[in-house]
C-alpha cells in the first residue's frame, strides 16, 4: 500500500492498486475505486511508464518498522504525483 496525492493536490489516497490508460491521446495514471480516479495526466506513454516506475521505486525505498509481535510495518510516505513537464 503506497499513499498518493494527484497532480492537482486534491484527492490523498492509500492505494495497492495504480493503473494507467490512454484517453484522448493523454495517458491518465488512475486507481480503481468502484469508478476509476485520475491521479495524474501525462502527454505520452514513455512519461507515463515512467512515474509507474516511481511510484514502484518510492515503494521499493521506503522504510519499514517493526510491530511488538514483529511484523514488518511499511511507514507512511505519501508520493507526489509529479507535473508533466516534471517528468
Amino acid at each position: 500500500m503506497i499513499w498518493i496525492r494527484s497532480q492537482d493536490k486534491e484527492i490523498l489516497l492509500e492505494t495497492n492498486l495504480v493503473f494507467f490508460e490512454e484517453f484522448n491521446g493523454k495517458f491518465e495514471i488512475k486507481k480503481w475505486f468502484g469508478d476509476s480516479l485520475i491521479l495524474g495526466t501525462y502527454s505520452t506513454k514513455e512519461k507515463a511508464l515512467k512515474v509507474l516506475d516511481m511510484i514502484q521505486n518510492k515503494l521499493l525505498s521506503s522504510s519499514y518498522t517493526l510491530t511488538a509481535n514483529g511484523h514488518p510495518v511499511m511507514l507512511k510516505e505519501i508520493y507526489q504525483m509529479p507535473q508533466d513537464d516534471e517528468v
